[in-house]
């Protein structure tokens, strides 16, 4: 049986769009659902820990990063001495293309460049330490990040475009998920995916995919599952992000709850949640967005 559960990921697993210390408002949309007002709590694997409290869940997903930082993490805990093979399981959402991580010698740390890859020319969307922070910690951020005394922003803006080429990017993500899966494969840990990694050689499928997939209905990827369930969508607009909303969070949790005990990896009962058990959380939320529009909040 599961002991302890791993989740990396992306803001959709961290829970963006929930930065209650950013936006104040939010919590208004969200009031009377007895929720407490934290990223983690309104994130997929927060519910989760709702719906297993007797294991250990472990949310390491971050807002603007992708897959290098999951297989740095990842690795570390894997070759850790205290780690559980055999009562742990990890759960990765994987992002797309467009996240370059690079060690800053200046401040020792990892920083993330984010760009645009179906752009052209290729056009950078941002750098930093961590996203979403206030104004006022972005912009501290900012100053601290140029490297090579250049400045910053000209410096990735010229990077970027320089070095990208599209057909030797999907060759290194296929690579690098191939050899990740595979040291995974080799040390038996279990894992399985929210959201599977996009660029793998089909030849690898059987051995690295198949069987580690959690089940969304008819949906591989909780990205497909109930895809209008964002922020914007539970709060008819008044809140503009596309990040997944609380409604779409708890399904996920839901799911995997049941997947796991379909695995044997859990003990209990299946959920068996579908979109219309949260009716009344959207009545809820849809109340709270009609008194804000019409005090002009």
């Amino acid at each position: 049986m599961i002991e302890k559960i791993y989740v990396f990921g992306t803001s959709f697993a961290e829970g963006g769009g929930f930065e209650f210390n950013i936006n104040k408002t939010i919590s208004y949309s969200y009031n009377g659902l007895g929720e407490e007002y934290t990223k983690e709590n309104f994130s997929f694997p927060g519910q989760l820990r709702k719906l297993l409290p007797n294991i250990e869940i472990v949310n390491l997903s971050k807002s603007g990063y992708g897959n290098e930082r999951m297989y740095r993490l990842a690795s570390d805990i894997v070759f850790s001495d205290n780690f559980d093979v055999d009562n742990s399981l990890l759960i990765f959402d994987f992002s797309h293309l467009g996240r370059k991580e690079y060690f800053s010698r200046k401040l020792n740390k990892h920083i993330i460049l984010n760009y645009d890859a179906n752009s052209n020319p290729i056009s950078l969307n941002g750098v930093a330490q961590e996203y979403l922070k206030t104004h006022e910690e972005y912009e501290k951020d900012i100053e601290n990040l140029p490297l090579l005394d250049l400045d910053n922003s000209n410096f990735f803006n010229e990077w970027v475009p320089l070095t990208y080429n599209e057909q030797v990017q999907h060759e290194l993500c296929s690579s690098n998920a191939t050899i990740f899966l595979s040291f995974l494969k080799n040390r038996n840990v279990k894992y399985l995916f929210t959201d599977p990694p996009y660029f793998i050689n089909h030849r690898d499928y059987d051995n690295l995919l198949k069987n580690h997939y959690i089940k969304f209905q008819d949906k591989a990827s909780t990205h497909d599952y109930h895809n209008d369930k964002t922020i914007s969508d539970e709060t008819d607009g008044y809140h503009t992000d596309e990040h997944y909303g609380l409604i779409k969070n708890k399904l996920i949790a839901s799911c995997i709850h049941d997947e796991l005990i379909k695995r044997n990896m859990i003990s209990g009962s299946k959920l068996n949640k579908n979109i219309k058990d949260f009716d009344n959380i959207k009545k809820i939320i849809t109340k709270n967005t009609n008194y804000l529009n019409k005090r002009n909040i």
